[in-house]
């Protein structure tokens, strides 16, 4: 660590650190990037021009130390924070900061417990404060305190701190990791409901004795639709005696007694038909 750090306790009841550089290796880009969108994984700082240095006067506020983190988590907690140590060091492009400008050391890496997220102390200067070497550190220290409750896991990391290590392609490994051991995903989709009908219901619909289908003629066309079946009614006949039986109108509206000594009327022998009748087969009509 190329710049010493004081710690300084004021009337603010929060900590503060205190990294002084020389003014002409400040990274006016970093500086002016940081103050306009500082990223969440750096932690809040102000400086301050005395003597020709610069002061960088960090707030520690709640943050604990990412050391205190240890235990054994689970193995997608573990990767999450993983994630959380690493992706800044990886984003850090993205605001025109230098990976080895973080101050990568296991006493000066926070942890905001609220918030779930890692907070570091950025340099702002053009001169690097870590190296390849104290990132390795750092990432040991921290294998060391949290573990994971699957050994396959904790010896796939071991065998990556152990050889040539690469942020981005150890976090690559743990998230394929996670993604090729999930639980397959359970479809809810609701099986459609199939109603068979009662076969006397399919079987009336087949063998009706009162219906028949006409046959399509050779000119119908195959999408006209089919209007319905022909059907016979076949109504009972009626029998002679049931006919002498039957009553009419004028029969059902005169009392019995009345109707049985209703006489014939007489035939008048000198009306128009009776003459006609016997005047044989010429018909002379006076003028």
């Amino acid at each position: 660590m190329i710049y010493e750090i004081a710690h300084k306790n004021d009337f603010s009841p929060d900590t503060s650190l205190v990294i002084t550089i020389p003014s002409d290796e400040l990274d006016f880009k970093a500086l002016y990037t940081i103050l306009a969108d500082k990223p969440n994984f750096i932690l809040p700082f102000h400086y301050r021009n005395v003597g020709g240095q610069l002061e960088f006067i960090y707030q520690l506020g709640s943050q604990s130390k990412f050391q205190s983190i240890c235990g054994v988590y689970s193995v997608k907690k573990y990767v999450q924070l993983w994630h959380s140590l690493l992706d800044p060091l990886i984003d850090c492009g993205d605001w025109f900061l230098a990976p080895y400008s973080f101050l990568l050391h296991p006493e000066y890496v926070y942890w905001d417990n609220e918030k779930e997220q890692v907070g570091y102390l950025y340099i702002a200067s053009l001169r690097k404060c870590s190296d390849y070497e104290a990132l390795k550190e750092m990432i040991i220290a921290f294998s060391n305190k949290a573990t994971v409750d699957n050994p396959a896991v904790e010896v796939m990391v071991l065998r990556a701190l152990m050889n040539g290590f690469n942020p981005k392609d150890f976090l690559r490994m743990l998230d394929s990791y996670v993604k090729s051991n999930e639980p397959p995903l359970i479809s809810r989709q609701t099986p459609e409901l199939q109603v068979t009908p009662p076969s006397e219901y399919i079987d009336s619909k087949i063998t009706s004795k009162h219906s028949t289908v006409a046959p399509p003629s050779s000119g119908q066309n195959d999408l006209d639709p089919v209007l319905g079946d022909d059907i016979i009614i076949k109504l009972p006949t009626e029998t002679t005696s049931a006919k002498k039986q039957k009553k009419t109108l004028r029969d059902m509206g005169i009392p019995a007694n009345k109707k049985e000594n209703q006489k014939k009327k007489p035939k008048n022998p000198d009306s128009f038909l009776s003459r006609l009748k016997g005047s044989g087969s010429e018909i002379i009509i006076d003028k």
